[in-house]
């Protein structure tokens, strides 16, 4: 029996969403500085823009889900940008809003200074704050009312995507060809990368009054996404568009109140994924081919113990689990990779007192890794409230509140497992549930081999419809990215 789709998770799509609209609000539009040169003004007054923020539909079609405010003033110590998105959509016939805030300062070079980011939504909020020091960030982040704290160094002092435009002046300007490379570091998932802007084309879009306008597409590549951006010739962004969303410059007035639907789109349906043919009892599945066309694979991780990738087929194939586990926990092991999945990181506190209780109330004796690792899938299935979260949670906070959708089941997990010393990690791909694909986190531990589990759909181990694309915290997460709104997948072989 398919499981309703009240348990596919929102956070996937929604989480990675508010991501590329905080990259988006801050990235393509020149500053003050240059905008002022540019122009021979003095002006001393902040710079404002709006934007509508939009769904592209296969049809062709548009939805407005929301929209973005960016004011950008020069400060005493270079420059001050903030940022403000309000997004609204339903899930499952139910309104939802999310709210984004965030505050960048820079230095006159536009080198990064003190970052603020706040989501908020459904009474949850989710900050992170960084001060760079020398050549380190440290970092603030908050969450279910706990602070956690972390110092990461930096090979570069960061430039904010804010600036990287501006900073193609130094190349010659909006001129076909030029390109910069410049360090980036994203605060929301405590990335640090490198981000190629290049102008690829020189366009005459028409204007909204039919003036014909000089413009140019921009492309910024960024932890393998790319995004587009349409940038007339004073530096003002017109329109940019990552995988399947488009922000669209307008009037304050029309952010606010135009172009908005009697209903919110529903974000299920948005974030589905068609197929050819269906799928026969997906939860039982073990065996499953694919091919995955139309997105960039290529560095992204599909090869594991239960997946194959060659020439756009994926081919998934679900082991029997072993007949017990091979230890019984806690692991011991001198692999550095194998440690990492058994300590406590950002929003996974497999260290806090109150998960380590829990898990301890749960599995009170030791028993063998195998028989942890699946009475622990139990009990998260059962005990959460399937109940979608625009949010980014923490384990702690999941288990305080016990409800969420597949992200909330996966950060729980995975911190209970650790606290026990079962190394654990969160998958994000897609799974199949009535008729489509749609995304999706579950869960892989270490029992003496590496089985995948899904607390939410309360499998051990999860079928053979769970196509697994990244593993990983946030910084590894965004990677999806770069597949949603452009993957294809064609059914070849079913159970």
């Amino acid at each position: 029996m398919n499981k309703p789709l009240r348990w596919i998770c929102i956070f996937v799509w929604l989480g990675l969403l508010a991501l590329f609209a905080y990259r988006q609000i801050t990235a393509q539009s020149l500053p003050p500085g240059l905008a002022v040169a540019a122009a021979a003004a003095s002006e001393d007054e902040d710079r404002q823009e709006w934007y509508g923020i939009y769904i592209n539909q296969p049809n062709g079609e548009r939805y407005k889900i929301g929209y973005a405010m960016t004011r950008r003033s020069e400060i005493a110590t270079g420059f001050r940008t903030d940022a403000d998105t309000y997004m609204r959509l339903a899930i499952q016939g139910t309104e939802q809003v999310m709210r984004t805030e965030s505050k960048i300062l820079t230095d006159a070079e536009y080198r990064l200074q003190y970052v603020d980011f706040v989501m908020r939504s459904d009474k949850m909020k989710f900050k992170v704050t960084g001060q760079v020091r020398g050549n380190e960030i440290q970092l603030e982040i908050e969450a279910a009312g706990a602070t956690q704290k972390q110092t990461m160094a930096l090979p570069e002092v960061p430039v904010m995507p804010d600036d990287i435009v501006s900073l193609l002046s130094k190349q010659g300007g909006l001129k076909v060809g030029n390109t910069v490379e410049l360090p980036f570091f994203d605060p929301m998932t405590r990335r640090y990368d490198k981000a190629r802007v290049r102008v690829t084309q020189r366009l005459e879009p028409a204007a909204a009054d039919g003036r014909k306008i000089v413009a140019y597409r921009v492309e910024t590549e960024m932890a393998g996404t790319t995004a587009v951006a349409i940038v007339d010739e004073a530096g003002n962004t017109l329109e940019q568009t990552m995988a399947n969303i488009t922000m669209l410059r307008e009037t304050r007035q029309a952010a606010l109140t135009e172009n908005w639907r009697d209903k919110p789109a529903d974000l299920p349906e948005i974030a589905r994924v068609p197929v050819d043919r269906p799928i026969p009892k997906p939860r039982e599945a073990r065996r499953l081919t694919v091919r995955l066309a139309g997105a960039s694979l290529d560095d992204l991780p599909l090869g594991d113990s239960r997946q194959t990738f060659a020439d756009g087929v994926l081919t998934v194939h679900v082991p029997e689990p072993p007949a017990k586990g091979t230890f019984k926990p806690p692991l011991h092991t001198d692999d550095p990779e194998m440690r990492a999945l058994l300590e406590p990181e950002p929003l996974i506190e497999s260290d806090d007192p109150a998960i380590v209780a829990q898990a301890r109330q749960i599995v009170p004796v030791a028993i063998d890794a195998l028989t942890t690792a699946r009475v622990l899938a139990s009990w998260v299935h059962d005990n959460l409230e399937k109940k979608p979260l625009i949010s980014i949670t923490s384990a702690k906070e999941v288990l305080q509140i016990r409800r969420g959708d597949c992200n909330e089941h996966a950060s729980l997990y995975t911190a209970l497992a650790r606290s026990l010393g079962l190394p654990a990690r969160i998958d994000i791909g897609l799974v199949y549930v009535n008729g489509a694909f749609y995304y999706h986190a579950w869960n892989s531990v270490y029992v003496g081999e590496w089985v995948s589990v899904d607390a939410t759909f309360g499998q051990f181990p999860a079928d053979a419809t769970h196509l697994r694309i990244v593993s990983g915290g946030l910084d590894k997460q965004v990677d999806i990215l770069r597949v949603m709104g452009n993957l294809k997948i064609e059914v070849l072989e079913t159970p």
